[in-house]
């Protein structure tokens, strides 16, 4: 059963795959030993823009501000690499998904807005990669 890391760039999730010894690269992920190790390229899902809402739509200035809407809307900047991890996390084979992105608020945010699982059943593990610089050159070449 193969275990999913997900990193927040393609340099970072290449810099993994040498360190776990993957080397197949697929259509947005790359694939051996054990692991799937694919990537967000960065802010994968975020904020929708003001003029996206109905209440500021076409034109809106400063004195509208802080535009606080009921409800937030996001909007996904990469859609092709969205379905790619979308199809990562719904495989039935997947028993861990690891987060290898940055060790910070904003790297937290990112993976924790990747695509959920859409297939019902048992919760995931989740676990951490170990360093922030998670390369061979960083000092990480153990396995997660």
């Amino acid at each position: 059963m193969p275990t999913l890391i997900i990193a927040e760039k393609p340099s970072v999730a290449r810099g993994i795959a040498d360190a776990v010894g993957a080397r197949d690269r697929r259509d947005g992920y790359i694939e051996g030993g054990g692991y799937l190790i694919s990537w967000c390229r960065g802010h994968i899902i975020d904020l929708d823009f003001p003029q996206n809402y109905p209440q500021w739509s076409g034109h809106w200035s400063l004195s509208q501000l802080p535009m606080i809407p009921e409800r937030w809307r996001w909007s996904v900047t990469a859609p092709e690499q969205y379905r790619v991890l979308k199809g990562l996390m719904d495989r039935a084979d997947v028993e861990l998904v690891v987060n290898a992105c940055d060790a910070d608020r904003e790297g937290e945010g990112i993976f924790r807005r990747a695509p959920p699982r859409r297939r019902p059943g048992r919760c995931r593990r989740k676990a951490r990669w170990p360093r922030s610089s998670p390369t061979p050159r960083g000092g990480c070449a153990g396995r997660p």
